[in-house]
């Protein structure tokens, strides 16, 4: 995922935000719009695939536990896609770090070609009674910037969050059809 900024190749400022100078010309151009955010989360990117007969699940690392991935294919079962999506589906979450209590957090829905809204996230959320990622708010991207800049305190806990995750407004994409997010990180922001 995009930071919304370019960093410092060299220098005393090595690695930090060069503000002046956007990632690419389409967040730039959308920066004063309110993109969907999200609160970023520690841990590996899940993917559940259901392609209308079998799941799969993918994931970022080698190193997921066996029983972690047990508790997945508990948690999605097939006879649970096959009565409650009647066509392929991809659920996109986050198997989160310890500290934030929950073993599997939902981010996003990819179905018909297509990224579903929050509102659906939520919904799917519900009825498989896991949490869904924290929603945000709608805001330009340098108002997330300074939130996390200021030091933003995670919905999970008494830590700091991650950073947030911000979606363009109405969804855009890019002009290789891929989604435009940005991702701003704690980490970004030295002492």
């Amino acid at each position: 995922m995009n930071p919304p900024f370019s960093r410092f190749l060299d220098g005393p400022k090595k690695g930090q935000f060069d503000r002046l100078s956007w990632y690419n010309r389409e967040i730039e151009l959308l920066s004063p719009f309110r993109w969907s955010w999200i609160e970023s989360v520690e841990g590996d990117d899940i993917s559940i695939d259901w392609d209308g007969k079998t799941v799969a699940i993918s994931y970022g690392l080698e190193n997921i536990p066996t029983e972690y991935i047990l508790f997945l294919k508990d948690l999605f079962p097939e006879r649970l896609f096959t009565r409650e999506f009647g066509y392929p589906v991809t659920l996109l979450g986050k198997a989160p770090v310890a500290k934030y209590g929950v073993q599997f957090i939902l981010n996003d829905i990819y179905c018909f070609r297509a990224w579903r809204g929050r509102a659906e996230v939520e919904r799917v959320a519900g009825w498989l009674k896991i949490p869904p990622s924290v929603d945000l708010g709608q805001f330009p991207i340098q108002q997330a910037v300074d939130a996390v800049e200021d030091g933003l305190h995670s919905a999970y806990g008494d830590f700091p969050a991650r950073g947030m995750i911000g979606t363009a407004p109405y969804d855009l994409h890019s002009r290789l059809g891929e989604r435009i997010q940005v991702e701003v990180k704690t980490e970004d922001f030295p002492g």
